[in-house]
């Protein structure tokens, strides 16, 4: 039988990719209490996807109450690996749902600095393009 890491793994993905973003929050906190540690990430990933459906659905409670889960989240990920680019995007994601702008920018800052992008690669700009008030 696989790893409960590798089980999570597949499952994460499978959720992001089929937008089921309450069962891989659930997962993630699944994986917590068995002490994988990519359990945060799951509820990382899942909170900001979360934070913006609902901000896009004019949800704004909702929005910034799956937006703090995902900051904290990514906090406790982060504690555990920081030299990954991709947590960034997301933190930046979620501080933008909470208008957090300076954040946006030092957190999409340290993952153009990790992933070794230009500013302008493509999940960098996609954070600014769908937060920034125009």
């Amino acid at each position: 039988m696989a790893p409960p890491s590798f089980r999570g793994d597949i499952r994460n993905e499978y959720y992001f990719f089929t937008g089921q973003f309450k069962k891989q929050y659930d997962l993630g906190t699944e994986l917590i209490r068995k002490k994988v540690k990519c359990g945060s990430f799951c509820q990382g990933v899942d909170a900001s996807w979360f934070a913006y459906y609902f901000a896009q659905k004019g949800r704004h409670k909702q929005a910034q109450t799956w937006a703090r889960k995902s900051v904290l989240a990514w906090n406790q990920f982060l504690k555990i690996r920081n030299n990954y680019y991709y947590p960034y995007v997301n933190l930046a994601f979620a501080n933008g749902i909470l208008k957090q702008f300076k954040q946006i920018e030092i957190n999409l800052q340290k993952a153009q600095e990790l992933s070794k992008q230009h500013r302008t690669y493509n999940e960098f700009e996609d954070v600014r393009e769908n937060l920034y008030e125009k």
